[in-house]
């Protein structure tokens, strides 16, 4: 803080979201705001959720979707009032393809990008590609949402190596790739009430990449 520097508490756990595991998450959401309460110097801006529901094993089960999700969301609601009475905003890691599923809950049917925004106070999407074109086109859904809204939202990128492929991550391209397509994205973006800025997942990665 003395540094200007805001730092969020980052947590994650898929398994978190399962009912019998979900008062672990909800401790630690608890355990943050106490925090800050004894601790008004050092207190954290913010509690970071990295839930991510296709880390569960049975995610890629099409039929294991609704119930995974139902636990998210289930999840979020526990925690979210307890941030909502420190003044601490929430924020979760989402995956770029959430909007192209759908789930009901209380009769209504939305794609799950609108109900993950709707849960939290800020969004960061996982908007792991390597190019400014892909980026943008596979956050557009969600940062038209987001700005409906009024939620915050930051996209992310990767600089580790993926398995998934080498489009997915800068580590093959550099340094002077990342931050030229960074640039493109923050241009074209600046202008979106609900763009709040970019991420790179991690210092690690970062560090490693080559000139």
């Amino acid at each position: 803080a003395a540094r200007c520097i805001e730092v969020e508490l980052l947590f994650g756990n898929a398994l978190w979201m399962q009912p019998s595991m979900r008062a672990e998450a909800v401790q630690r959401t608890q355990w943050t705001v106490d925090f800050a309460e004894r601790h008004p110097d050092a207190r954290p801006t913010g509690v970071h959720w990295d839930l991510e529901p296709q880390q569960r094993e049975t995610w890629s089960d099409d039929s294991a979707h609704i119930a995974i999700f139902g636990e998210l969301l289930d999840t979020l609601d526990a925690m979210r009032p307890i941030t909502a009475r420190a003044s601490m905003p929430l924020t979760l890691d989402m995956g770029f393809f959430l909007d192209e599923l759908e789930f009901t809950r209380g009769g209504r049917t939305r794609p799950m990008h609108e109900w993950v925004i709707d849960a939290v106070d800020r969004v960061l999407v996982m908007d792991y590609r390597d190019e400014a074109g892909p980026m943008l086109e596979m956050a557009s859904n969600e940062l038209r949402y987001a700005a409906q809204v009024h939620v915050p939202m930051l996209l992310a990128v990767e600089t580790r190596p993926i398995d998934e492929g080498e489009y997915v991550t800068f580590h093959e391209e550099g340094l002077a790739s990342l931050r030229r397509v960074l640039a493109e994205v923050r241009a074209h973006e600046q202008q979106n009430a609900s763009f709040a800025g970019l991420a790179i997942h991690d210092r690690v990665g970062l560090e490693a990449l080559s000139p």
